[in-house]
């Protein structure tokens, strides 16, 4: 990305990216609580 400024379409677009990563992380934080190997790790 050059220039300092983002098009509004672009910027929306990198947002809602970025929610769907979220939620995907929230989703195998889940997965991984749920098994109880991963929480001896901790």
């Amino acid at each position: 990305m050059s220039g300092g400024r983002v098009p509004d379409s672009e910027r929306l677009l990198m947002e809602s990216i970025r929610a769907l990563e979220e939620e995907q992380l929230e989703v195998e934080e889940v997965d991984d609580d749920s098994r109880p190997s991963s929480s001896g790790d901790s």
